[in-house]
C-alpha cells in the first residue's frame, strides 16, 4: 500500500468498527465481554499499528501528515448500567487515544476522539431477546423489561450517521481542531448534565430512571 501512496500519506484513518452486547456485568458471559474488548479496543490497536506509519508516523517522512480518528462514544466518558463491557472498551479507547496522540507528536500525526451519542445504525435492531429472557429470575428483571422501550426511544431521536461523517470531515480540515468531539441529540441530558453532576448525584438520577 505504501507504494500506492507515491511519496504521500493517508490524510485520515477512521477507526469505526465496534460491537455492543448489553447485559449486567455479573450476568454477562466472559466470551461476550472479551469479544467487545477485542473488537472495540484491541481491534483499533491492531489497525493503528498497521496504518499509523502510512499516516506519516515514521522517521524522515516529510509528506503532509494524517489524522487518526478513533470513534468512541458518550460511553467513553459516562458509565451506564447494562453496557459495562462496551463502556470498558470505549474508556480504554479514550485512554489509548490520549497516550497515542502524545507519542505521535514527534511525527506531527494528530489523534482525535469522536464521542457520539445515539446514532441511527443497526445497533438498535440487535436486541438479544433470549438473553433478556434469561434475566427474568435475576435482580435485573425489571431493568431488562425496559430495555426494548429505551432502545426504541433512543432510535427515534438518533442522529443520522452522516452527521458523524461531517464532523470528521470538518475536524480533518480544521487546523485548530479539538482533541475530542461529542456529538449527540438531547445534548443536555445525554452529555452536559452527566459531565457536570457529581458521581453520587448522577448515580441516583440513573437509578431513578432505570429502576
Amino acid at each position: 500500500m505504501k507504494k500506492d501512496l507515491k511519496n504521500s500519506n493517508l490524510l485520515a484513518l477512521v477507526n469505526n468498527a465496534g460491537v455492543a452486547i448489553s447485559g449486567p456485568l455479573l450476568h454477562q458471559k466472559v466470551k461476550d465481554f472479551e469479544k467487545q474488548i477485542d473488537i472495540n479496543l484491541n481491534g483499533a490497536f491492531r489497525v493503528i499499528k498497521y496504518f499509523a506509519p502510512l499516516c506519516g508516523a515514521e522517521k524522515n517522512n516529510s509528506s503532509k501528515k494524517g489524522v487518526i480518528f478513533n470513534i468512541s462514544s458518550i460511553s467513553g466518558k459516562i458509565g451506564m448500567p447494562g453496557v459495562g463491557a462496551y463502556t470498558a472498551s470505549k474508556f480504554g479507547l479514550e485512554g489509548l487515544s490520549h497516550s497515542l496522540r502524545r507519542e505521535l507528536m514527534r511525527y506531527g500525526v494528530d489523534v482525535v476522539v469522536i464521542g457520539p451519542g445515539p446514532i441511527k445504525t443497526e445497533i438498535f435492531d440487535k436486541i438479544d431477546r433470549k438473553f433478556l429472557q434469561s434475566l427474568k429470575k435475576t435482580d435485573y428483571a425489571n431493568d431488562a423489561k425496559g430495555i426494548p422501550k429505551r432502545m426504541k426511544n433512543a432510535k427515534k431521536i438518533a442522529f443520522p450517521a452522516e452527521e458523524v461523517g461531517k464532523l470528521v470531515f470538518n475536524a480533518l480540515h480544521n487546523p485548530n481542531r479539538k482533541t475530542r468531539y461529542a456529538i449527540t441529540p438531547s445534548r443536555m441530558m445525554y452529555w452536559t448534565l452527566p459531565m457536570l453532576l457529581p458521581d453520587r448525584i448522577l448515580d441516583r438520577l440513573i437509578k431513578s430512571r432505570s429502576g
